[in-house]
């Protein structure tokens, strides 16, 4: 009987350190989160009815209002971001529609956001980012010969753009873990 009530006891223990290990944890997630979003403007969030604790809806809407809250330029050669329920990608630019790399001369670029950027806010500002303040800059053509040539125009035009996000993570109050997925998914499928 002494027996039993020792493993009772070592199981009772055990469960609360790993529920104190859960809570302080979830408590330093919270002031790595609080002090990511510290470096965005919350007067700007609250004129655009933005609560930064909150995931943005899913929507064109959300995509608009972190175009603002971010001071993204959309380029005027760029039609409006717009989200893509469909896209398993955060985000992808194209420059053409019709299949005719020809017609980048008088297409507008289009940016299209999936449900993957709406993780958080800084997210979704970075993953908008990426294409509209670098891909939608970037010359098709320069990056098309160049993979012609094996010079890897695509994957540095990658690497400029996820390199972009995270010189801004400041800028989008991107948590340590969000910045870190950022370099994870530009090292694995465009190297160091």
């Amino acid at each position: 009987m002494f027996f039993l009530r020792i493993i009772f006891l070592t199981l009772i223990s055990l469960s609360s350190l790993s529920i104190l290990d859960a809570l302080r944890f979830y408590k330093h997630k919270e002031k790595l989160t609080y002090k990511a979003l510290a470096h965005i403007s919350k007067e700007k969030a609250g004129e655009l009815n933005i609560n930064l604790n909150e995931v943005p809806a899913k929507n064109n809407e959300s995509i608009i209002k972190a175009i603002k809250l971010f001071n993204i330029e959309v380029p005027s050669n760029t039609e409006m971001p717009f989200y893509d329920e469909k896209l398993t990608d955060r985000a992808v630019t194209t420059f053409y529609k019709r299949n005719n790399i020809f017609n980048y001369l008088t297409d507008k670029i289009e940016v299209k956001i999936g449900p993957a950027a709406f993780s958080s806010w800084g997210i979704l500002g970075s993953s908008i980012a990426h294409e509209v303040e670098i891909h939608c800059n970037q010359n098709p053509f320069n990056i098309i010969i160049k993979d012609k040539l094996n010079l890897d125009g695509t994957i540095n035009a990658e690497k400029d753009a996820y390199n972009h996000e995270i010189k801004n993570a400041k800028r989008f109050g991107l948590t340590y873990v969000e910045m870190l997925e950022i370099k994870t998914t530009m090292n694995y499928y465009y190297g160091e």
